[in-house]
């Protein structure tokens, strides 16, 4: 999915509610298990990586480069100089690189 069509869907998911907005809930990551991402939709598949994030009331998953999207989208204009770098989606993060090299040792 292109940047810009990524960035309006999690825009339109956040105003009506469908995802988080205050606050960076409790975040979990780990390998995709099949389940669809809360951002774009789209089958978050055992080769990548996800977060999974919670307010408390709703729990969603997302692809990494959905959460960082996700992240600069609910994040207010004066204060998106402290958001997370931004991944590439061409290489996966170290760490998931990491656990792919130990698993296929």
């Amino acid at each position: 999915m292109e940047e810009d069509a990524l960035r309006g869907l999690i825009r339109e998911k956040l105003a009506d509610g469908r995802l988080p907005r205050n606050g960076i809930p409790p975040v979990w990551g780990g390998v995709g298990d099949n389940e669809t991402c809360g951002a774009c939709d789209l089958t978050i598949k055992s080769q990548f990586v996800m977060a999974r994030i919670t307010d408390g009331i709703k729990a969603a998953q997302l692809h990494v480069r959905c959460f960082y999207y996700w992240d600069a989208e609910r994040t207010p204009p004066g204060r998106r100089g402290m958001m997370l770098s931004d991944p590439s989606p061409a290489a996966p993060p170290r760490r998931a690189a990491q656990r792919t090299r130990l698993r296929d040792q």
